[in-house]
């Protein structure tokens, strides 16, 4: 790891979803992806975590993290830190610089945690034990509050925090469980009677992935909802300053227009297939199954 490879996207045909700005080998494994205006961070199973900046000629940095037993499990990052879920230690704290140390943080290990970045910290879904609690940049506990058993998705913005969870045994979309971002208080929910089977945050808005449809809705309660059709075979989904951004089971990629929620250009062939996205500012961060992140651009 260390080498970047820069790949053109393109070539041939009409306009595109985007170009492949650069390529960067990642942890083996790897199967997580978060990201935020300064760069991104993979990690997958092993002892390492995988971090790029946004310099003009990133190299990938391997962060030591002690026993970092990773495999589908959380990764976000704020502030100057990344924060990993650890079978070992449940979550831990890296300082955000290469050799940075591993430091749990005083969550109590579980199957598997779900972590989101909000305005002030990191929000930690503990499935197993139903709570959800608020960390601060430091590591700190500052809140706690409780959530459906059996969750498996969490999104947050700086107002709420939304965690997946199944009431019902007819079918697979679940219903969202919303919180006070700050205060972990159960919340009226952005819309009623939405169901998915995958939830982001954007700019302002939540996006609830059903089927072939993202539930687009305003971030607040009491908004309407409108339905953007992806069609088949989503794997991850994520946007930013207007563009939605769609990988696909088929080794694609697609942008959407938000405003109008039509696609922009042909779809893009990527060298794998993209099993997490994450947008930031003028770019997509896309893992994929090949142990690659890569770097796309409208």
């Amino acid at each position: 790891a260390g080498v970047l490879l820069a790949l053109l996207g393109g070539g041939g045909g009409g306009a595109k979803a985007g170009r492949i700005a650069a390529t960067v080998p990642v942890t083996s494994g790897a199967s997580s992806l978060a990201a935020d205006r300064d760069g991104a961070v993979v990690a997958g199973p092993g002892s390492e975590l995988t971090a790029v900046d946004n310099a003009d000629n990133p190299e990938p940095i391997q962060v030591q993290g002690g026993l970092l037993h990773v495999a589908e499990r959380g990764v976000a990052v704020n502030g100057d830190s990344f924060w990993l879920d650890n079978a070992e230690d449940g979550v831990v704290r890296i300082e955000r610089r290469p050799g940075g140390a591993a430091e749990p943080v005083g969550v109590a290990p579980s199957r598997y945690h779900r972590l989101a970045a909000t305005g002030d910290g990191i929000l930690v879904l503990s499935p197993d034990e139903g709570t959800i609690e608020r960390l601060d940049l430091d590591g700190a506990l500052v809140a706690t509050g409780a959530a459906p058993r059996g969750a498996n998705h969490l999104a947050a913005d700086a107002n709420f925090g939304y965690a997946l969870f199944k009431n019902r045994s007819d079918t697979t979309d679940r219903s969202i469980y919303t919180v006070d971002a700050t205060t972990l208080d159960h919340a009226e929910p952005p819309a009623k009677g939405l169901l998915g089977t995958k939830i982001k945050t954007g700019d302002e808005n939540l996006y609830v992935q059903h089927g072939t449809g993202l539930d687009v809705v305003r971030s607040a309660p009491g908004s309407t909802t409108r339905m953007i059709d992806v069609g088949d075979g989503v794997r991850d989904f994520d946007e930013n300053e207007g563009w939605l951004w769609v990988t696909y089971a088929d080794g694609t990629l697609k942008r959407f227009e938000l405003a109008s929620g039509s696609p922009e250009g042909d779809p893009l062939e990527l060298p794998g297939v993209g099993i997490a996205v994450d947008a930031r500012d003028d770019r997509a961060w896309v893992l994929l199954d090949t142990d690659k992140l890569i770097d796309v651009r409208p």
